[in-house]
């Protein structure tokens, strides 16, 4: 029988994080052209 070993929770790497924060700039901003057209 082998001891299973415990997960050990790790931190998103800065590269990682960076894409993410740049993808959600880009989901912003199309979703700010989304508005109501006014007359």
């Amino acid at each position: 029988m082998v001891v299973e070993k415990t997960r050990k929770a790790t931190k998103p790497t800065k590269g990682a994080k960076l894409r993410r924060l740049e993808g959600k700039t880009r989901k912003g901003a199309t979703k700010a052209l989304r508005g109501k057209v006014r007359t």
